[in-house]
């Protein structure tokens, strides 16, 4: 017998006001005074220059005089314009008082933290990380052979470093095989314009450096940087760089002219410069080889910027030891190990990257948006130039774009000794054949550009419009990334210009009739666990949102680093995590999708973060970064599996295979979407029914794609304008597995048709009922925390035993708001904050003394926002509970500043609530059928029709539920 749960999502009207589209009146200035419009973030110390978003309904270029603009959104159709730029503090006040300047808004960067283990060589054990076994991975890719060959993932991030050894061969590249990755922020820019001659002596072939000991202008790029000037001159007086040991065994240039430059990163370990020369040679004047001086590069950079590298040695200013790179033959990852491990412990990145030349360095002349999308006068670079002036790299400023990457290609070719007991473990992502488009994404005008680009568009200068190209780029686009704040999306979420064009780029023929769509997975973001926590663009109807499960491998690991509240050994997982964001959409819609874990697993990372020892490259990974690539390798697998039985497709297939055969986690639609991705489940529905799955189908209905697409209109027309073209969802139906009924008015009914796809042989037997959560029981108690240690309460000694029939147990903790945020500690609103951690675990009192002993818990999930409230969901708890349900509630020892981070001084004992509330699953009276059960064929389908009917006396609101199809074979 199999279960299958069709999300059900309505808004019943009585009088409600929902959030305009696209270009709807924008609010005004008036009666603000220049202070009032600039946020207070701005108005504290800090650097001089700032990164600013200005809104403004008047013409942005009168702005230019304030600010360094870097580009524009919007301004097409009555709405405001947002500009982007820095603007010095001195002229803050000069900018907000600029006649239609309404706000400004400061444009801040994500900070990601990172913690590591220190590992010595051993033995190494092949083994995957769990998240395979949980999503049914290892069957998928050892039983069936499907591993993602042919299918490329664009992931949209902080950038991809292929020079771990688990990604050195996963980049995609294009029928030429020239690498496939993007920079629309312009950091992937090395200057390469300084030319040289040759000069032999005793001890060497040189290039001309000192020039009668004066040294040569040197002009380098500040990718990434955000000073106000991108391009600065240094004088190389150090010594002149050997290329050669004698006359006939050197680096040959064949013009006798060569290139040499400084490439500028900024990396997880600091900033680099790497010594970089290209030559031409084959042809004289066409230049086409690169060397690095890695070696070289740490100590250099310590020279040039006064910082302390630990992995610096002293240089050998030599190209000669320095492997050539070229762009076509496999040679594109630039790295080097400096300790003889075998293993790259340092690395520049990928050559062949498309750059934006967003301040014109090359060009000469700065970028506009002039108001069309991602439209930056086609300054996109040549991956190289072959006059030898510049090449464009790919490198990962953060870590977090490789981490997310891996989760999808990681090969697993080496180990990591990540539990430090000389056990190695091979991390393999889940579609490890896959090749993945390096996407560096930082801002939100550069995610409009790069989703056009990966998803086959060209920008057309002279026509001003995007042109699809027929070269589609990516099969899947992956997004670890979201948006809450209001300037950054000018509409409410659902119908602001980023959710919009993911919307309009995930249908076919949207934007072209011969475009296929493309498959978008989006973080719903870490703002749990309030319900409508969604973040733009996972507000997007059309991509697939995805929320965080749990998969607890990791609480052993984690305790062992001293955050003891992690418990012992943990084999749970498959519930959702707190902090995952929860819908429903501003538009009503059920969100998320679907979920997969991310909380939490082992990933490898950039060769950056471990720089020295590239054999530490791996990292904790989670949240909804994590388990957005997850379900992007899901996908992948998906799409192999349809291509290799020529079935025909399009996003919304992909969409609806994964959320059809996704594995209930007990949750309701606006916490677990489908539930969790079940890959296994998933490619035996692609492929027709394998034997590796039985009784698999899948679910789809013709009421959602139209009411969501009327919902949409006025969005898509405003994105018209923006864009400089026309733009339309089509009208013609696709399959989606969500029902959504629409706005409904009380007293009225919505009715949708739906049809069971069959692909077994044999015939399937699916009854139908609808189910709802409701509250069958509650209970509270209170206790006094103590910092720096955990209160432990006996939950069945407390409140007694778990109700009989239970399918969901949510358990809740808060304190007062004045205890959260210590106002006699600080004046300054969040300023001194305390925070607890809610955990709830299966407790086995192995020495029976009463008293738990972190080796006796295993953690079932946690929850740990900022704020004074936690919430932690436990379905099916009696099967959880094999033996005491246990609550822990830790305090942090000192208290923290939500400004400036952790404080290191004493927090304060707080009184905290908790309340615990049972659900059982429960018929729905709203819905009913055409008919209690469908018997559909072989290989073939079949359809019945519900409907939901909303009381006279309905409450106006957005309500959910599940209508569960129940099946069997024979």
């Amino acid at each position: 017998m199999r279960f299958r749960n069709i999300l059900l999502s309505c808004s019943v009207l009585v009088l409600i006001a929902m959030p305009g589209p696209l270009g709807a009146a924008s609010p005004t200035a008036k009666g603000l005074s220049p202070l009032q419009k600039i946020d207070p973030a701005l108005l504290g110390g800090g650097t001089d220059y700032n990164r600013v978003i200005v809104e403004t309904s008047g013409d942005s270029k009168i702005l230019a005089g304030s600010m360094s603009l870097t580009y524009t959104l919007g301004g097409a159709g009555g709405g405001s314009t947002m500009a982007f730029g820095t603007v010095q503090r001195s002229k803050l006040l000069n900018l907000a008082a600029l006649p239609g300047v309404i706000r400004v808004f400061p444009d801040l960067k994500i900070n990601y933290n990172d913690s590591r283990l220190d590992s010595t060589p051993s033995l190494i054990q092949t083994d995957m990380f769990r998240i395979r076994e949980v999503m049914g991975i290892n069957s998928v890719n050892n039983s069936l052979g499907l591993q993602g060959d042919g299918v490329k993932v664009a992931i949209v991030d902080t950038g991809t470093d292929f020079a771990n050894p688990n990604m050195a061969t996963a980049f995609a590249t294009d029928a030429g095989g020239t690498p496939l990755a993007l920079d629309p922020d312009g950091a992937g820019i090395v200057l390469t314009n300084t030319t040289l001659s040759k000069f032999t002596n005793s001890t060497g072939v040189y290039l001309d450096m000192l020039r009668q000991k004066q040294g040569v202008k040197i002009w380098i790029y500040l990718g990434a940087a955000t000073y106000p000037n991108v391009v600065i001159p240094v004088i190389w007086n150090l010594t002149n760089y050997k290329i050669g040991v004698d006359s006939t065994h050197y680096i040959v240039s064949q013009s006798g002219v060569y290139h040499f430059g400084l490439g500028f990163e900024w990396t997880p370990s600091g900033f680099l410069f790497f010594p970089t020369l290209v030559v031409d040679s084959k042809v004289s004047g066409v230049y086409d080889t690169v060397y690095m001086d890695m070696n070289s590069a740490p100590y250099i950079s310590t020279l040039l910027i006064f910082q302390r590298l630990h992995f610096a040695t002293q240089a050998d200013y030599s190209f000669y030891d320095d492997a050539p790179h070229h762009i076509g033959d496999g040679s594109e990852v630039i790295s080097a190990d400096l300790n003889g491990d075998g293993i790259p412990d340092i690395s520049a990145g990928l050559l062949g990257a498309r750059v934006l030349d967003v301040f014109g360095a090359i060009t000469n002349s700065k970028s506009k948006f002039d108001f069309d999308l991602g439209a930056l006068d086609g300054s996109l670079l040549a991956p190289m130039d072959p006059k030898g002036s510049y090449i464009g790299v790919m490198y990962d400023v953060q870590g977090h774009g490789s981490q997310t990457a891996a989760n999808v290609a990681s090969s697993g070719k080496e180990g990591y000794n990540i539990y430090a007991n000389g056990t190695y473990y091979k991390l393999t992502g889940v579609a490890p054949h896959s090749k993945i488009i390096a996407i560096k994404a930082l801002y939100i005008g550069d995610v409009l550009f790069s989703w056009m680009w990966a998803s086959g568009f060209d920008y057309d200068t002279s026509q001003k419009q995007w042109v699809y190209s027929g070269f589609h780029k990516a099969d899947v686009v992956s997004n670890s990334f979201g948006f809450s704040a209001w300037p950054l999306l000018v509409s409410g979420l659902g119908y602001d210009v980023v959710s919009a064009l993911e919307n309009t780029l995930s249908v076919p023929g949207s934007i072209a009739s011969n475009y296929p769509g493309t498959v978008f997975t989006q973080a719903m973001g870490n703002g749990g666990p309030g319900y409508g926590t969604i973040t733009s663009p996972a507000s997007s109807s059309f991509a697939i949102s995805v929320g965080a499960s749990t998969s607890w491998h990791v609480a052993s690991q984690f305790s062992s680093t001293g955050l003891s509240y992690y418990g012992g050994s943990s084999a749970y997982s498959d519930d959702v995590i707190g902090w995952s964001d929860r819908g429903p959409s501003p538009t009503g819609e059920s969100k998320p999708d679907v979920v997969d874990p991310g909380a939490f697993a082992f990933a490898p990372t950039d060769v950056m973060t471990a720089a020295g020892n590239g054999a530490n490259a791996w990292n904790f990974f989670g949240g909804t970064s994590q388990a957005t690539p997850l379900t992007a390798g899901a996908a992948a697998l998906v799409i192999q599996a349809l291509r290799s039985k020529a079935t025909p497709f399009d996003p919304f297939t992909v969409k609806n295979i994964l959320m059809s055969t996704a594995k209930d986690t007990g949750n309701d639609p606006f916490v677990q979407g489908a539930g969790r991705v079940n890959a296994s489940a998933a490619v035996s529905l692609a492929l027709g029914g394998s034997s590796l799955m039985k009784g698999v189908y899948s679910v789809s209905n013709d009421a959602t794609y139209p009411n969501i697409v009327q919902s949409l209109s006025g969005s898509e027309a405003s994105l018209s304008k923006v864009v400089g073209q026309p733009l339309s969802l089509p009208s013609q139906g696709r399959p989606e597995e969500s029902w959504f009924a629409g706005s409904v008015k009380a007293g009225t009914s919505s009715s949708a048709t739906f049809t069971i796809h069959n692909p077994s042989a044999v015939q399937t037997n699916v009854s139908l009922s609808s189910t709802a959560f409701r509250l069958v029981g509650t209970a509270n108690f209170s206790r006094v925390s103590t910092p720096g240690q955990s209160t432990f309460v006996n939950l069945t000694k407390a409140i007694g035993r778990i109700p009989g029939g239970v399918d969901l147990m949510v358990v809740r903790e808060d304190f007062p708001f004045n205890a959260w945020y210590n106002s006699t500690v600080s004046k300054y609103y969040a300023d001194a904050v305390t925070r607890l951690r809610l955990q709830v675990y299966n407790w086995k009192d192995g020495n029976f003394d009463g008293t738990p002993q972190t080796q006796e818990t295993a953690l079932i999930n946690t929850g740990y926002a900022w704020g004074d409230a936690e919430e932690v969901r436990i379905s099916s708890p009696a099967l959880k509970f094999a033996n005491t349900p246990l609550i822990g509630v830790y305090q942090n020892p000192t208290y923290d500043s939500y400004w400036t981070g952790g404080t290191n001084k004493s927090a304060w004992p707080v009184t905290f609530n908790i309340y615990v509330f049972y659900y059982k699953k429960v018929s729905w009276s709203w819905v009913s059928f055409d008919r209690t059960a469908v018997q559909v064929g072989p290989a073939s389908s079949a359809p019945f029709q519900a409907t939901v009917s909303v009381p006279v006396n309905a409450s106006a609101g957005v309500y959910e539920d599940f209508i569960t199809l129940s099946g069997s074979n024979g």
